[in-house]
């Protein structure tokens, strides 16, 4: 049966408020920071707008069945710093740790998408150089630039490409990256295209904001478990090669019901959702499994919709551990089914033409084919226990990796902070997320001495 999870598992004082009077009472106890972090509130972009729709309906759109954006870190970040985190000081000579809030993912998607990012009248490379040049007027960034975090995770500021193309566009550009290069940053899939670790520049990358299906609940269905065992919602896009690998999935599920149809043994037939375009909900809570399947890069928003919604997610890739954040434990929170053909992105080679990533024992060659899936999916599938096990963790680490409590703002502020002030460490196993790998301690206190005989 399912828990009670508002109950067992969430703090609900740490849940985002959606108006002032619902302010809630932070309990430190649930929270890893542990210096105190000063908020750039007067440089915050209240009142953006995207070619003059609210920032704010986009981030987090009125319509539930709309969905988040999926690259909203900064939106949801910068309402975490202002909500009530106990280290927060609003005294910056008291402060460790700086968070700039802006919204710089909007900023790069605003430029992907030809619109316009607009505060009170300054807008796009105008908006941005206004704010530049009051933070670094500002004493604590003239003094310590590199205890600064920001996010800037949409996929286009991975590329020198996309960065050397707003310089064209406005020289200027080029102040906001010397500043952005000293900063602490969140960005996207792991890569920091300024990476600077001699100098103490650190980054992490940004989950992707999920946007959750309501969660199942045996008890309001009579007790009965979830009614099927797999489903992948996402576009298919015939046309891209990248695509290729969700493809796999919904054909190889087809032809092995298929086949089972063919033999008439309905006891073998693999019970399917969704595989390809759909209503997420209520497909994904309702299945025990679901797909992480690489689109036009390895990772998607499909890793946090899956979590959030209640579902153990199957990674379809190695390289999607890697970019997943090697802080989180994904052996207690997932099942590993590759699909891949070990030739990676960008149609599978490199320059060199050789493969992007080593081939593994576990890897399925380029020669996969249905009856090798079938077999690894069916041992997934056949493990009661361990699902079972899986699913208690999942939804216990639900609020973990969810943008609207304190816990994602908390956690990467940590992060930032262990690096930063390694001496500040916590104890391994001071989390109360079995599957949040802490930094280790920088020391580690001496064993008592042996009690007298």
């Amino acid at each position: 049966m399912l828990p009670n999870l508002t109950s067992r598992f969430v703090n609900t004082s740490l849940l985002l408020p959606r108006t002032e009077s619902s302010k809630p009472v932070i309990e430190k106890r649930d929270l890893l920071l542990s210096v105190p972090f000063y908020v750039y509130e007067d440089l915050a972009w209240n009142g953006a707008t995207l070619s003059g729709k609210s920032v704010e309906e986009i981030a987090d759109p009125s319509d539930s069945a709309k969905g988040k954006f999926k690259h909203g870190g900064d939106y949801w970040m910068w309402k975490a710093s202002l909500n009530g985190h106990p280290m927060r000081t609003k005294n910056m000579s008291e402060a460790k740790l700086f968070f700039v809030p802006w919204l710089m993912n909007f900023w790069d998607y605003r430029v992907w998408k030809n619109r316009s990012l607009c505060v009170n009248g300054l807008c796009d490379i105008a908006l941005l150089l206004d704010s530049l040049d009051k933070l670094v007027r500002s004493p604590a960034f003239q003094q310590y630039p590199d205890h600064h975090i920001i996010v800037r995770s949409f996929f286009s500021a991975a590329s020198y490409k996309w960065n050397s193309e707003q310089i064209k566009r406005n020289k200027q550009f080029q102040r906001f990256l010397d500043a952005f290069k000293q900063m602490q940053v969140l960005v996207f899939e792991g890569t920091d295209r300024y990476p600077n670790k001699a100098a103490g520049r650190h980054s992490f990358t940004s989950y992707h904001v999920g946007s959750p299906c309501p969660i199942y609940s045996e008890n309001d269905h009579g007790g009965k478990e979830k009614p099927f065992d797999v489903g992948m919602i996402g576009s298919l896009h015939k046309e891209k090669q990248a695509f290729k690998n969700r493809r796999k999935i919904c054909k190889w599920l087809g032809q092995i019901n298929d086949n089972n149809n063919n033999n008439k043994s309905n006891s073998t037939m693999i019970r399917i959702s969704v595989c390809g375009e759909g209503s997420q909900c209520p497909a994904l809570a309702e299945s025990r499994f679901g797909f992480h399947a690489a689109g036009d890069t390895y990772s998607s928003q499909r890793l946090m919709d899956t979590i959030l919604s209640g579902t153990v997610p199957i990674f379809t890739h190695l390289h999607q551990y890697e970019l997943a954040g090697d802080w989180i434990d994904w052996s207690q929170l997932s099942y590993y089914l590759p699909v891949h053909d070990d030739t990676g992105a960008k149609n599978g080679k490199k320059k060199t033409g050789g493969p992007t990533h080593k081939v593994t024992i576990h890897s399925l060659r380029a020669a996969a084919d249905s009856d090798i899936f079938e077999e690894r999916l069916r041992a997934i599938l056949e493990d009661e226990a361990g699902y079972q096990a899986k699913h208690e963790k999942i939804l216990e680490h639900i609020p973990l990796f969810d943008y609207t409590t304190l816990y994602p703002f908390d956690t990467y502020m940590y992060l930032f902070q262990a690096e930063l002030f390694p001496e500040t460490r916590h104890p391994i196993g001071a989390s109360r997320w079995s599957a949040l790998r802490l930094p280790p301690p920088l020391f580690v206190d001496p064993p008592p001495p042996p009690l007298p005989v």
